[in-house]
C-alpha cells in the first residue's frame, strides 16, 4: 500500500515538474546542479530511504532554494516519517496556488498509508471542494477497500456528506456495492440521479442489472418507462426477461420480451423465448401465430395444446405424421387417450412392440382386461410376457396366476416369482401345492430362496411337518437367510410335534433355539425353565435400573415370560414364578395382554409363594369355572375367610356341571378347602361324592381311605382298609398308606397284617429324603413311630430289673409296716429297694387293638439301710390287665408273699389288688425317644393304689415330674435330663399316714438294641435326686438324697 502511495507521489511531482515553467526562474545551471541530488532522492525514495531523500532535499534547498521538487519531495520524506506538521512547513515556503496541489497531494499520501485520523478527514472534507475533495474521499475509500474490504468502504462513504461531488460519490458507492452484489445499496446510491437524469449509460446499466437482480419487475417497469429508446433500454429488456425466466416469471418474461418485439429488436434467441413464455403462461393465440411463423414441429404443438387442455389436442394431433417422431407419437397417443388410432395407426415394424406397451398400458387403465391379456397371448412368451400374464392375471384374481408365476419361475429361476406362486397357492388354499413348489426349489437350489420363500416354508413345515425327513427340517432351520422368528416358531412347533431330534440338533448354533428347547424338556420342568429363562434373556439382555422407565413388553417377551412363568412353577419355584408374573403388573401388561388361565396361574403362584394379597388381586372372579373357583377358595383359606373358602368351594362343586371326572376332581379339591376350613363333616362328604364319581380311582380311593382312617368310627376304619388296600397297587411305594394300613390293622386286633405293612411303610420311606410336604425330620419321627409300633407288637417277654435309694419307700406296691419304722433309732438312715419283674403277655397275640393281657412275677428286696439288702423279702405271682387302648391304665391282681430277714418261720400271704396309670405323658411329653430333635420337654403324672385284700392295707402313691431331656453327643442313644418332681403317698395299716415331698434331680438314659424293624428293646436308666420333705409322719420327714437305676429288657 505504501510503495502504491510512493509510486503516486512521485508520478504527480514528476508530473507537475515536467507540466510546469521551472518555478522560481531557475537558470539551466541550477537545474543541471540540482538533477544528481534529485536522481539520488528518487532512488532514495524507490528504496523508502526517506531520512536520506531528506538529506539531500535540505541540502539542495540549502544550495537552490528556488527548487520547488526539492520542497515537494522534502516535504514527502518528512511526511513518511510520520512528521506531517514539518512537510507541511515545507511546502509553506511555496507558491500559494502550488502548496495547495502539493498539500493535497500529500494528504492522499497520508490517506493512503492509513496515517489519517478520523477527525483529520472530517476537517480536510470541510476544507476542500470539488475535484480536491473527491480525491481525498477516493483516497480513503480506496484504502478501506484494500484493508477492510469494499462494504466497509460502502459504509464509510455513506456517512460523507454530499457536495457538488455528490453524483461522483454515488457512482462510487454503486461500484462498490455492485462488486459485493448488494444490489438494494447500488439502488439507493443511483434512484435519486435517475429521477434527475443524470445517469450516464454504465449507471443506467448498472441500475437495472441491480433492479432485476432483486426480482424489482416493478421498479424495472418504471425504469423501463424512463429509458429513451436506445441500446441501454434494449438490454434492460432483454436482462430483465432473461432474469424472470430464470425465476419462473415467465408471464412477465413474456411481456418485456414482447416490448422488443415492438420495436422489432427480437433476434433469433429472443424468439424461442418469447415461444416459450407464451406456451408456459399459455397464450394459445399468440403460440399459435408463433408457431406458424416459426414452423414450429406438429407433435410439439399437440403436446403443448393438450398439457393446456386445448380441445384442438386431439384434432391437430391426427395431422401429425406418426412415423416423424414415433416416440413422441406414442407418448402423445397415450396421454389423448387416442386408443384408436394406436391400434389402426401405421408405425415403423421396430416400434411395434412400443405400441403394443401403450396398448396394453391403456387397456389397463381403461380396464379392457380381456384386450390386455388377448393382447399378451398374442406375443412371443418371453419371460418378460409371461409376468405380465401373470401379474394381469392375478390383479384379476384368476386362480390360474399361480401356475403363470410358477411357469415364470421355471424359465428364470426368479425368487420373486416363487415367492408370488406359492403366495397365491395358499391364498387360494392349495397350501400342498404350494408346499410341493418350494420344497423343490429348496431341494435344487436352497441359496437362491429369498428369506419370504424360506419363511413360508418353515410356516407350512410349521403347520404339517408329517413325512419331512429331519435332515430337511435341519437343514431349514440352519438356513441362515431364515429369519429368528420363522426359525424360532418352526422349531417351537417342531418340538410340540414331538420332533426333538431336530430341535436339539441346533443346540449348538450361535443363537441356540431355547424356546423350543424348553419345550422339549417338559417332562424336565426345572431344566425347562432354565431354557425358557434364557429364551427370555435373549429379548431382553439387560434389566433396568430400578425405578428406571421401561418400554412395555413386546409380544415375544410376554410368550417367553408366560412360559418361563408356567416351567418355574412346574419345577417347584412358585417364587420365581411370581416374580414373573408380577413382572406384567410393573410393565402395565396385566389387562388385554393376559388370558383367564394366565391370571390363573398368576394367582397359583402367587398363593404357593405366601403372597395371598396378590393371588387375591390376580384371581379372575368373574371365572365360572370349577377349578377357578376352587383356586378361588383355596385364596380364602389363605386369607384367613373359612366362610368365604367354604362359599367358593361350594360354588366350585355346583358349577362341575355332572361330568365324572370334573366332579371328581372338583370334590376332591372342595374336600380339601373343607377339612382346611374346619368342616371335616363336609370335607368328607365331597370326598365320599368325588369317590362315587370315580370309583375306579385309585388316588381318590386312597385319599378317602386316610381320611376315613383318621375317624373314629370302627365302620368308617374298616371301610378305609378296604379302600387303600384297593389303592395300594396303584402305588405300591406308597409308605403313608402302608403305615396308615398298620396303623387300622392294629386297632382291628389284625396283628399280623398290621405288622406286615408297617414293615411295608418301613421299607418304603427313603432315610435321607424329603418327600412331598413331609421334611427330613417329620419323616424320621414317622419311621420311629413304626418301628416303636412293629416293636410292641412283637414283644411278649419284658424283665425289668430296678434298684433304689432313697429316705422314703421307692416303689409303689410294695407293703411297708410303718411299726417297724416307729422303733427304728436309724430313722435318718435310707431305705434302699430292689425289685426284679418278669412280664409275659397271653394269648394269641401280644396286644390286642391296644389292649393287653399278661401274667407276671416279681422279687422284692428291701432294707432299713445302704447294707442291709435282705431285712424285707416279698414275692408276687398275679395278672396285669390293660383295658384301654387310648389309656395307660392297667389293672394287676397278685398273690403277695412277704417275709423278714432271720424269720423263716413266718410269712404273710396276702391278695393285691392294684391299679397304676400314667397320664399327661403322650405326644410332645412323651419320654420316648426321639429321632430327630435334640432336646425336648417331658412330664408325666403317675398315680398308683394298691390293696392288701387280707390285712386291709392299701397304699396311694402319685407323683408328678417334668423335665427338659437332651441328647447327648454320642455315637450311642443317650439322653440328660434335669427334672423336678412333686410326690405324695398315703399309707394305711391302723390309721392313715402321709408324706408330701418335693425333689429335684438329673437322669441319664441309655436306648440300645433296635434293629430294621424294631426300635430300641432295652433301656438303662440311673436318676439322682435330692427330696425335701414337706410335711407328714409317713416316714418321719426324712429328707435326703434317692438314687434310682432302672434296666428294661
Amino acid at each position: 500500500m505504501k510503495a502504491r502511495a510512493i509510486s503516486l507521489l512521485i508520478a504527480v511531482s514528476l508530473a507537475q515538474l515536467l507540466a510546469q515553467p521551472p518555478a522560481w526562474g531557475l537558470s539551466q545551471f541550477e537545474e543541471f546542479h540540482s538533477y544528481p541530488y534529485l536522481d539520488k532522492a528518487y532512488r532514495a525514495a524507490e528504496q523508502r530511504d526517506w531520512a536520506q531523500v531528506q538529506q539531500l532535499m535540505e541540502h539542495l534547498i540549502s544550495q537552490v532554494p528556488e527548487n520547488v521538487e526539492a520542497y515537494r519531495l522534502l516535504a514527502q520524506a518528512l511526511a513518511k516519517q510520520g512528521n506531517l506538521d514539518g512537510a507541511m512547513a515545507a511546502l509553506g515556503a511555496l507558491d500559494a496556488n502550488v502548496a495547495a496541489v502539493q498539500i493535497n497531494a500529500l494528504r492522499q499520501a497520508w490517506i493512503a498509508d492509513g496515517h489519517a485520523s478520523e477527525g483529520e478527514l472530517t476537517l480536510w472534507l470541510s476544507e476542500t471542494s470539488g475535484s480536491a475533495r473527491e480525491a481525498l474521499w477516493s483516497a480513503q475509500a480506496n484504502y478501506l477497500r484494500a484493508t477492510r474490504g469494499a462494504r466497509a468502504a460502502l459504509e464509510w462513504l455513506a456517512t460523507v456528506p454530499a457536495r457538488q461531488d455528490a453524483l461522483a460519490r454515488d457512482r462510487y458507492r454503486a461500484a462498490l456495492a455492485e462488486q459485493i452484489q448488494d444490489w438494494n445499496g447500488v439502488i439507493d446510491a443511483l434512484v435519486p440521479h435517475a429521477m434527475k437524469d443524470t445517469l450516464n449509460d454504465d449507471d443506467w446499466r448498472r441500475l437495472s442489472i441491480a433492479m432485476i437482480q432483486t426480482d424489482d419487475a416493478r421498479g424495472i417497469n418504471a425504469l423501463i418507462a424512463r429509458l429513451p429508446e436506445g441500446d441501454v433500454r434494449h438490454f434492460v429488456l432483454r436482462a430483465g426477461a432473461d432474469r424472470a425466466i430464470a425465476l419462473g416469471y415467465s408471464g412477465i418474461a413474456q411481456r418485456w420480451l414482447a416490448t422488443l418485439e415492438q420495436s422489432d429488436q427480437l433476434d433469433a434467441s429472443d424468439t424461442r423465448k418469447l415461444l416459450q413464455t407464451s406456451l408456459a403462461v399459455g397464450d394459445t393465440d399468440r403460440v399459435r401465430q408463433m408457431a406458424s411463423r416459426q414452423d414450429t414441429d406438429c407433435l410439439t404443438l399437440v403436446s403443448w395444446l393438450s398439457d393446456h387442455g386445448d380441445p384442438e389436442a386431439l384434432s391437430t394431433f391426427t395431422e401429425c405424421d406418426a412415423k416423424e417422431d414415433p416416440q413422441s407419437w406414442l407418448i402423445l397417443a397415450d396421454r389423448l387417450d387416442a386408443l384408436e388410432l394406436l391400434e389402426t395407426t401405421e408405425l415403423p415394424e421396430a416400434w411395434h412392440q412400443r405400441r403394443d406397451r401403450v396398448l396394453l398400458d391403456r387397456y389397463r387403465a381403461d380396464g379392457l382386461d380381456d384386450k390386455a391379456l388377448r393382447l399378451l397371448t398374442r406375443q412371443p412368451q418371453t419371460p418378460a410376457i409371461l409376468r405380465e400374464r401373470a401379474e394381469l392375471t392375478q390383479r384379476l384374481g384368476r386362480p390360474e396366476a399361480a401356475e403363470l408365476w410358477q411357469q415364470h419361475y421355471h424359465l428364470t429361476g426368479d425368487s420373486g416369482s416363487l415367492e408370488q406362486a406359492s403366495y397365491l397357492y395358499l391364498a387360494s388354499q392349495r397350501p400342498q401345492a404350494a408346499r410341493r413348489l418350494l420344497e423343490q426349489a429348496f431341494k435344487l437350489a436352497p441359496e437362491r430362496l429369498s428369506a419370504t420363500s424360506l419363511a413360508r416354508l418353515a410356516q407350512l413345515y410349521a403347520d404339517d411337518n408329517a413325512g419331512v425327513t429331519d435332515s430337511t427340517l435341519e437343514a431349514l432351520v440352519r438356513q441362515p437367510r431364515l429369519a429368528d422368528t420363522e426359525r424360532n416358531n418352526l422349531l417351537e412347533q417342531l418340538a410340540r410335534h414331538d420332533r426333538c431330534p431336530v430341535v436339539r440338533s441346533v443346540a449348538d448354533a450361535s443363537t441356540p433355539p431355547w424356546a423350543a428347547l424348553g419345550i422339549c424338556s417338559q417332562d424336565r420342568p426345572a431344566q425347562a425353565a432354565a431354557y425358557f429363562q434364557r429364551a427370555l434373556t435373549q429379548l431382553t439382555p439387560r434389566q433396568p435400573e430400578a425405578g428406571a422407565v421401561t418400554a412395555a413388553m413386546t409380544q415375544p417377551e410376554i410368550q417367553a415370560r408366560k412360559r418361563l412363568a408356567f416351567a418355574l412353577f412346574a419345577a417347584g419355584d412358585p417364587d420365581a414364578a411370581w416374580r414373573q408374573w408380577r413382572a406384567f403388573e410393573r410393565d402395565g401388561a396385566s389387562d388385554g395382554k393376559l388370558d383367564q388361565t394366565d391370571r390363573l396361574a398368576g394367582a397359583r403362584s402367587a398363593l404357593a409363594s405366601g403372597d395371598t394379597e396378590g393371588a387375591w388381586r390376580w384371581w379372575p372372579e368373574d371365572s365360572d369355572s370349577p377349578e377357578a373357583r376352587l383356586l378361588g377358595a383355596r385364596i380364602a383359606l389363605a386369607r384367613h375367610d373359612a366362610a368365604g373358602a367354604v362359599a367358593l368351594a361350594r360354588g366350585a362343586v355346583a358349577a362341575a356341571g355332572g361330568k365324572p371326572k370334573t366332579d371328581a376332581a372338583v370334590l376332591e379339591g372342595a374336600s380339601q378347602v373343607a377339612r382346611q376350613a374346619g368342616d371335616p363333616t363336609l370335607a368328607r362328604r365331597w370326598l365320599i361324592q368325588a369317590q362315587a364319581a370315580s370309583p375306579g380311582s385309585p388316588r381318590l380311593a386312597r385319599e378317602l381311605g386316610l381320611t376315613l382312617a383318621a375317624t373314629e368310627e370302627a365302620g368308617a376304619r374298616s371301610e378305609a382298609i378296604a379302600l387303600l388296600e384297593r389303592a395300594r397297587p396303584a402305588y405300591p411305594e406308597d409308605y403313608v398308606s402302608a403305615a396308615t394300613l398298620g396303623n387300622l390293622y392294629s386297632s382291628i386286633g389284625d396283628n399280623a397284617r398290621s405288622m406286615t405293612r408297617i414293615e411295608d411303610a418301613i421299607d418304603l420311606q427313603p432315610f435321607d429324603l424329603a418327600v412331598g410336604e413331609d421334611s427330613l425330620e417329620a419323616m424320621a419321627e414317622r419311621r420311629y413311630r413304626l418301628r416303636r409300633a412293629h416293636e410292641t407288637l412283637t414283644r411278649r417277654d419284658r424283665i425289668t430289673l430296678t434298684s433304689s435309694w432313697s429316705p422314703t419307700s421307692p416303689t409303689p406296691g410294695i407293703r411297708s409296716d410303718p411299726s417297724n419304722h416307729d422303733n427304728d433309732d436309724d430313722s435318718g438312715h435310707d431305705i434302699n429297694t430292689q425289685v426284679v419283674q418278669w412280664d409275659h403277655a397271653l394269648g394269641h397275640d401280644p396286644i390286642h387293638q391296644g389292649r393287653e393281657l399278661a401274667g407276671y412275677m416279681r422279687a422284692i428286696i428291701g432294707g432299713d439301710d445302704r447294707d442291709d439288702y435282705g431285712r424285707g423279702r416279698s414275692l408276687g405271682l398275679g395278672l396285669r390287665a390293660k383295658p384301654l387302648a387310648r389309656h395307660n391304665l392297667n389293672l394287676y391282681a397278685e398273690m403277695f408273699a412277704e417275709s423278714q430277714k432271720n424269720d423263716d418261720e413266718h410269712t404273710d400271704y396276702n391278695l393285691l389288688l392294684r391299679a397304676t396309670g400314667s397320664f399327661l405323658d403322650q405326644g410332645d411329653y412323651s419320654s420316648e425317644w426321639r429321632a430327630s430333635q435334640e432336646q425336648w420337654n417331658e412330664r408325666s403324672l403317675y398315680l398308683d393304689a394298691a390293696w392288701w385284700t387280707q390285712r386291709g392295707d392299701v397304699q396311694l402313691f402319685g407323683r408328678y415330674r417334668q423335665g427338659r431331656t437332651f441328647k447327648l453327643p454320642t455315637r450311642s442313644a443317650q439322653t440328660l435330663m434335669p427334672y423336678a418332681s412333686l410326690q405324695a403317698t398315703s399309707h394305711d395299716t391302723t390309721g392313715w399316714d402321709e408324706d408330701v415331698r418335693l425333689a429335684a434331680g438329673l437322669r441319664w438314659e441309655l436306648w440300645y438294641d433296635e434293629d430294621h424293624y424294631n426300635a430300641f428293646r432295652r433301656k438303662l436308666s440311673v436318676s439322682t435326686e435330692y427330696q425335701q420333705s414337706l410335711g407328714g409322719n409317713l416316714y418321719q420327714e426324712r429328707d435326703g438324697w434317692m438314687i434310682h437305676l432302672e434296666l428294661s429288657l
